[in-house]
């Protein structure tokens, strides 16, 4: 794994420890019978999704939903809890999440 993938994994593990937290807070305001907002999924366009994928399975515990082929290899994985979906994909007309530098 180069430097600038292992920045970019960290990247977005830290941008989904974010929204975990907001999804926990999601889950004990609802319980508290207070209606908030919540996410359905998110979605990341990166170089490789696959390899994305296997990374937040092997290192995070998320399970692969469904895996696409060419040209989008839109993949979807969700965590243990199945409150928090992302769907992982790459369109090389938009811009990549790149690290933070």
């Amino acid at each position: 794994m180069t430097i600038s993938t292992t920045h970019r994994f960290r990247r977005v593990a830290a941008t989904l420890t974010l929204l975990c937290a907001f999804v926990t807070l999601s889950t004990v305001v609802a319980q508290t019978q207070i209606s908030a907002a919540r996410f359905e999924h998110i979605a990341i366009n990166v170089a490789n999704p696959h390899d994305v994928a296997k990374w937040y399975t092997e290192n995070l515990g998320f399970t692969v939903e469904r895996q696409g082929a060419a040209p989008g290899y839109s993949t979807m994985i969700v965590d243990s809890t199945r409150n928090l979906a992302i769907e992982i994909y790459h369109n090389a007309e938009h811009p990549l999440l790149e690290p933070v530098k």
